[in-house]
């Protein structure tokens, strides 16, 4: 009993199967670490590409946020519309392609798709672009409803005069510091060489060669286009060429149509608004400089001519709103000097600010950027010194640009599969 005990007890040669067990398991772990050792390279680097592609879908998303105001055909899309701004633009070693559409509630979906070697992710994002600022058709634009009929006693529906001595310019223009030094026309700015060629002096929604508008131009006035052939475009003379019109009613009316929502928009901002009643606009007044620019609204409360007494200046957005049903002439003995756009809407209104065969401080309107007259039955915009002249600028319209595109927000951001 006791050798049998003894025996079963015996342990000896078992070391050796445990170290072996343990020697078999060890090489299987440690050839399963390293094979996962293996692809952390590629996971490392797949991690990165990801990334990667992620911050350029990203980069396709603010580049499309900066444009969109400015891209040709964002204006024209309708709801479901589909715009494509970027296709394989080249960034960060990889690229991006970015579509927009347009939705019900007029706001913008802005879908950016990026590629980093074997990645792609997808960034989506809603976004309000605010009021969009028509491309410029003149540097003055007088538009009317087509559908409306001319005023009694009215031979036209929209007119320029620059007779005598005013001037529209539908070049591109610098603005001097000082516009309210400006002794003349010829002296007032400096002309840049990469002019604009699709702006011209004048621009209608009306017909320019029937009885719906009127171009008047003589004793030293001038229109000037630079999209005109020389030469009508040389200065002195009517240079009807640089006048443009729409034949067509439907598109009429749309450039009619098209600065109500800009205006609206603007309104909405305004930095400041003073109502004007009888007797009219008067005393000394600044709003905003170049280097801060406002938005103005003048609520003309008053149907009484001859009423603009006032000396305005600034820089940014004016907008005129007429409020009378009635012809309202804006005229009288004080000037307008202004960089940006200057803005009338109205029912019938004669824009001219400016008084016949004044000589004194008073009596201009000197604008660098571009005047529109957008009036139900009849525009007109009439300069009549050698002081008075609206001259398109670029600059002073990118200055306008920037303002309409700090109404833009976003509404939300998301990250989608990949396709």
């Amino acid at each position: 009993m006791t050798l049998r005990i003894s025996a079963a007890r015996n342990e000896r040669g078992v070391a050796l199967p445990l170290a072996l067990f343990a020697l078999v398991l060890l090489s299987g772990l440690l050839l399963a670490f390293l094979g996962m050792s293996l692809h952390e390279p590629q996971i490392a680097q797949n991690h990165v590409s990801s990334s990667r592609a992620l911050h350029i879908a990203d980069a396709g998303i603010e580049h499309a946020w900066a444009v969109l105001p400015s891209t040709p055909g964002i204006t024209a899309l309708s709801t479901g519309q589909t715009l494509n701004p970027f296709s394989a633009q080249v960034f960060g070693g990889g690229s991006y392609t970015v579509t927009v559409i347009k939705n019900a509630d007029e706001t913008h979906t802005i879908t950016s798709t990026a590629l980093y070697k074997d990645a792609s992710r997808v960034i989506r994002a809603v976004v309000s672009l605010g009021p969009t600022l028509p491309s410029p058709r003149g540097a003055a634009e007088t538009l009317v409803d087509p559908t409306v009929p001319k005023p009694p006693g009215q031979s036209s529906k929209t007119e320029f005069d620059a007779d005598p001595y005013g001037s529209f310019d539908g070049r591109d223009w610098n603005a001097p510091a000082d516009i309210s030094a400006c002794a003349d026309i010829a002296g007032c700015g400096t002309l840049l060489p990469d002019s604009n060629p699709s702006t011209y002096g004048a621009f209608t929604n009306m017909n320019v060669t029937s009885s719906d508008h009127i171009t008047q131009a003589s004793g030293g006035g001038n229109l000037v286009g630079t999209g005109c052939l020389p030469p009508s475009c040389s200065g002195t003379s009517t240079a009807s060429v640089s006048t443009q019109g729409e034949t067509d009613a439907a598109v009429q009316l749309t450039q009619f149509n098209r600065w109500d929502s800009l205006i609206d928009a603007a309104k909405s901002k305004a930095t400041q608004t003073v109502t004007v009643d009888s007797p009219g606009l008067t005393g000394t007044h600044t709003f905003g400089t170049a280097a801060a620019p406002q938005i103005t609204v003048i609520n003309w409360n008053t149907s009484a001519t001859n009423k603009w007494n006032a000396q305005v200046s600034g820089a940014g957005v004016l907008i005129i709103e007429v409020q009378p049903t009635s012809n309202v002439v804006l005229r009288g003995t004080g000037g307008l000097d202004w960089q940006g756009l200057v803005i009338v809407r109205g029912v019938e209104v004669e824009y001219e600010i400016g008084c016949d065969g004044c000589a004194g401080p008073g009596g201009t309107n000197r604008v660098f950027g571009q005047v529109v007259n957008r009036s139900s039955k009849y525009a007109e915009i009439e300069f009549e010194n050698n002081r008075s002249f609206v001259k398109y600028s670029s600059a002073a319209m990118n200055m306008v640009r920037q303002q309409f595109q700090s109404f833009s927000s976003f509404k939300s951001w998301q990250e989608v599969a990949a396709p």
